[in-house]
């Protein structure tokens, strides 16, 4: 591919969690800068907030949203203690933005752009600000923001609806990191994986990779929907970060599956790899998602995936998944009684595998990013897309 310009892009991926929290917009900054920097037409750079740094990754310290430090601030401020991460986050990354001088800004969070994009303002310094609008944000987008990525045509639809500039839009669905070829594990190694990772290894396990929240996903619906199963009902394995509801879902799920019926970890996201190979079925009980990472995830390792049925579902599971309206009691459940041994058979698996490689890995859509990239350059900044 031929370098536009005679220099490379200069592309910043920005995210103030990178370091210490386990989020979808954290999984996709570090997976997309893997996938881009290896684009010679780019020069991308992660930063981080906390934790060590790599080649090619520079650091911002920002006070974490769950620190002494920043919930003092916080109410100090009459403020979140997202926010207070988010602020101090912005602060520190105005020295890496003037000695790295990017093309491009790159970011998942709203509060964040507003952010870079009154600073942008106020120092006259040139760079693209472009939201990746994973997070399922509505129109009107901040002024500032040059660029918005629609990772669904659902999205795209609201936002063109909401009377947004069609150029100002790219639809553009989320990369991931997925193996051309399917690597699925027999049953003495699925055996052997479960002991390794705690799990019972004779009984179904339903997986829920998902912030451990009601608010958005949902976690005492799905915990309800197993328990209503008869015994011997399927261990629930949840994984995700531990939010402010977090006890209440953990004395839930303990009185109504019992000690030894489930499990709620935090995982690297390089671990979680190893659950969905682990698991029987994946729950995604959240009703709104802006693309629902998760299920292209457990679909590459060939599992069959359980969600809400809406037009973000269809897309990104592309008639793969199994759906219901789960706003309902009972509905999960019923998919969950109905779920057979055929789903987990060799076919079933590669099928799901293939539509999630075709679909949505890297080297798929490594052109339309880049594209999308230089786009935002151009509009921020006069040079040629």
């Amino acid at each position: 591919m031929t370098v536009r310009g005679g220099e490379p892009l200069r592309v910043m991926l920005v995210c103030s969690g990178l370091g210490h929290v386990v989020r979808g917009f954290e999984t996709f900054a570090r997976d997309a800068a893997r996938a881009l920097g290896r684009v010679r037409e780019l020069d991308v750079t992660l930063v981080n907030a906390h934790g060590p740094t790599g080649p090619g990754e520079r650091r911002a310290p920002a006070l974490r949203r769950d620190g002494s430090a920043g919930r003092a601030l916080a109410r100090i401020a009459h403020r979140e203690p997202y926010w207070v991460e988010q602020a101090t986050y912005a602060l520190s990354l105005v020295p890496v933005l003037i000695r790295e001088r990017p093309h491009v800004v790159y970011f998942s969070d709203w509060m964040l752009g507003r952010a870079l994009g009154r600073w942008r303002s106020a120092s006259r310094q040139r760079f693209g600000l472009l939201l990746s609008n994973g997070g399922a944000g509505w129109p009107p987008f901040d002024p500032s923001v040059d660029h918005v990525q629609q990772p669904t045509p659902t999205l795209l639809e609201v936002a063109l609806r909401g009377g947004e500039p069609p150029h100002r839009h790219s639809m553009v669905p989320l990369g991931l990191t997925i193996d051309p070829e399917p690597h699925f594990p027999s049953d003495d190694e699925r055996t052997a994986l479960r002991e390794r990772l705690g799990l019972p290894p004779r009984r179904r396990i339903v997986l829920s990779v998902a912030a451990l929240n009601n608010w958005s996903k949902r976690i005492d619906y799905l915990i309800r929907e197993v328990a209503a199963l008869p015994a011997p009902r399927p261990y629930l394995a949840l994984l995700g970060q531990f939010e402010g509801e977090a006890p209440s879902i953990l004395g839930l799920a303990g009185e109504l599956l019992g000690v030894e019926g489930f499990t709620a970890r935090t995982v690297d996201p390089e671990a979680v790899a190893d659950y969905y190979r682990a698991a029987d079925a994946l729950a995604l009980t959240a009703t709104t998602e802006g693309f629902g990472r998760v299920l292209v995830e457990a679909m590459a390792q060939g599992l069959p995936t359980l969600a809400h049925d809406n037009p973000v579902t269809h897309f990104v599971t592309g008639g793969h998944g199994v759906v219901a309206d789960i706003r309902n009691p009972g509905a999960l459940t019923a998919l969950l009684a109905r779920l057979g041994d055929h789903e987990l058979d060799v076919e079933s698996r590669a099928r799901r595998h293939a539509f999630a490689y075709e679909h949505f890995a890297w080297e798929t859509l490594t052109p339309p990013y880049v594209d999308m990239l230089w786009r935002c350059s151009a509009a921020a900044t006069g040079r040629r897309a």
